[in-house]
C-alpha cells in the first residue's frame, strides 16, 4: 500500500499533467487553424485562377470577333468578381496582387474594348499576346504567393517572420 509521500506526489504533478494537456490541446488547436485557412486559401485560388483562364478566353474571343455587348459585359463582371476576390487574398499572401490585376483589366479592356473603337484582330496581334502574359503573371503570383506562405522552408518562414 502506498504511503503518504505517494499521494503528495501525485498530488504535485497534476497541475503539471493539466498544464501539459492545455498547452498541448492549444497547440494543436493552432496548427488545425493554420491548415484550415490553407485550404481555404488553396481552394480560393484554384477558383480564381479557373476565373483568370475563363475571362482570358473570353476576352480573346471578344477581341478576334465582332463587337458583342453581352461578351463585353461579362468580361467586365468577370474582371470585378477576380479582382474583389484576390484583393482578399492579397492581404493574406502579402504579395502585390492589385498591380497584376490593374495589369490583366488594362490588357483585356484598355485597346479595342469600346464599342465604338472594336475592331476584329487577328490572334497573332500583340494585343493577344498581351492578355495571355497578363494572365499568366497573374496567376503565377497567386501560386508563388501562395508557395511561399505555406510550403517555403520552415527556417525561411522564421526568419522573414521576425526581421
Amino acid at each position: 500500500m502506498p504511503g503518504p509521500s505517494a499521494a503528495n506526489s501525485t498530488v504535485m504533478y497534476a497541475p503539471i499533467t493539466w498544464l501539459i494537456v492545455i498547452v498541448g490541446w492549444m497547440v494543436i488547436n493552432d496548427q488545425n487553424n493554420k491548415r484550415e485557412t490553407r485550404k481555404e486559401i488553396r481552394a480560393r485560388i484554384d477558383i480564381v485562377r479557373k476565373w483568370i483562364e475563363s475571362a482570358e478566353i473570353k476576352a480573346i474571343e471578344y477581341h478576334t470577333s465582332e463587337n458583342n455587348p453581352p461578351l463585353a459585359r461579362s468580361i467586365k463582371s468577370d474582371i470585378a468578381r477576380i479582382s474583389s476576390t484576390v484583393n482578399s487574398i492579397e492581404n493574406i499572401l502579402e504579395n502585390d496582387l492589385p498591380f497584376l490585376i490593374f495589369r490583366f483589366r488594362s490588357a483585356v479592356t484598355l485597346e479595342n474594348f469600346d464599342a465604338t473603337e472594336h475592331r476584329v484582330i487577328e490572334i497573332d496581334d500583340d494585343l493577344i499576346d498581351g492578355i495571355a502574359a497578363d494572365t499568366f503573371a497573374l496567376i503565377d503570383a497567386l501560386e508563388v504567393g501562395y508557395s511561399d506562405k505555406y510550403h517555403s522552408h520552415w527556417l525561411k518562414r522564421l526568419k522573414s517572420k521576425y526581421t
